[in-house]
């Protein structure tokens, strides 16, 4: 684990769906930065793992023509309703050349 002023930072690399939050360790934030990699109902999995304290950053895109891109969202309302967050205290659109960024932080 690396600390950055105090702050407890531990990196996670593996298949989400099967990871197991443990109690012990309940994070603080979580971050998803590829949410267009996934299907809809690996995503749905996953994010009922979240408690719902925990703050969440999400992005995503509506870039279709990569073939790896299986759950593009067409906008940042459909990325919003997609995420079911109860509480969003940021969403932003980053227009690019080819297509839109989408990203939201908040709290199921």
């Amino acid at each position: 684990m690396l600390f950055f002023n105090k702050i407890k930072f531990k990196a996670e690399t593996g298949d989400m769906c099967d990871y197991v939050y443990n109690p012990k360790e309940h994070p603080h934030i979580v971050i998803n930065t590829s949410c267009e990699h996934i299907t809809q109902k690996q995503y749905e999995i996953w994010l009922d793992k979240i408690d719902t304290d925990t703050w969440i950053v999400l992005q995503s895109n509506n870039f279709t023509g990569h073939k790896e891109h299986i759950n593009c969202s067409d906008s940042l309302k459909d990325f919003k309703w997609k995420s079911k967050l109860n509480r969003v205290w940021y969403e932003g659109t980053l227009e690019l050349p080819k297509y839109d960024r989408y990203m939201l932080i908040g709290r199921k």
